[in-house]
């Protein structure tokens, strides 16, 4: 597939991000009584695509003093969340449609303002601080976890986010050779 396509899928993806439903196309009544209910989902299949979505960033986490109270100091985590679903081709130059969910954007387009996208982001974060300092042989009791949860969740900043997104197209040999009108 060439670059440019990919692009284009890329951008149209990108572009219907706003999105949270789908849009509802009615069959006339004289379509629906000429084609089956098969061939018209055979029809559609290649019309289908798998939609993968990654956001790649960076929480900053400053370090907290005794009472938690956060400091000049600050450490970064790495973190990655993924989301999948399916879309559709709406146009012939290669729009396609998919649930704003799919693409991270719950309540805003811009993911790092996105509330949602905001607490996957910082419950990665989260995960990854409390395996790393078990892994350094810390036992942190629930109400450690607790403490900690909710100081990520306040203080915690989303650096360098990188979403990307993909729209996989699956091999759809054609098997309808004649296709009543």
């Amino acid at each position: 597939m060439k670059k440019s396509i990919i692009a284009m899928v890329t951008m149209s993806l990108m572009l219907m991000a706003s999105f949270s439903s789908p849009i509802m196309v009615k069959i006339c009544d004289a379509a629906a009584e000429e084609y089956s209910s098969a061939m018209i989902a055979e029809l559609g299949e290649a019309a289908t695509v798998l939609v993968y979505t990654r956001i790649v960033a960076t929480i900053k986490v400053y370090v907290p003093d005794i009472n938690w109270v956060p400091t000049t100091e600050y450490f970064l985590v790495p973190v990655s969340i993924a989301a999948i679903g399916s879309g559709f081709f709406v146009t012939a130059d290669g729009y396609i449609v998919t649930a704003g969910h799919v693409l991270f954007c719950f309540t805003h387009q811009d993911l790092t303002r996105d509330l949602y996208t905001k607490y996957f982001l910082m419950e990665s974060a989260f995960t990854a601080i409390v395996q790393e300092l078990e892994n350094e042989g810390y036992y942190l009791t629930p109400d450690v976890q607790t403490t900690l949860w909710n100081y990520i969740m306040t203080y915690g900043e989303i650096r360098d986010s990188l979403r990307q997104v993909f729209a996989v197209l699956g091999e759809v040999a054609p098997t309808l050779t004649d296709v009543p009108k």
